[in-house]
């Protein structure tokens, strides 16, 4: 939705002639929502998978034994 709304941002600034830093910027930040959008599709679709291979035993233990954690 926020890459939407900054998308139709985007081309409203550049049909308006809107200062070109805040269409950069816009554009950026779309950029970067998207990027993260699709990275926590691909992953949310690995779990499953990664789920499996995981020793949680081993996490937990090497959890408790980190005195910073």
């Amino acid at each position: 939705m926020v890459g939407c709304v900054l998308c139709i941002f985007v081309v409203f600034g550049v049909v308006y002639r809107l200062h070109p830093a805040l269409i950069a910027a816009a554009a950026a930040v779309m950029g970067w929502v998207v990027a993260e959008r699709n990275a926590l599709r691909t992953r949310a679709a690995q779990w499953p998978i990664f789920k499996n291979y995981i020793d949680w035993k081993r996490v937990q233990d090497d959890l408790n034994d980190d005195p910073a954690a």
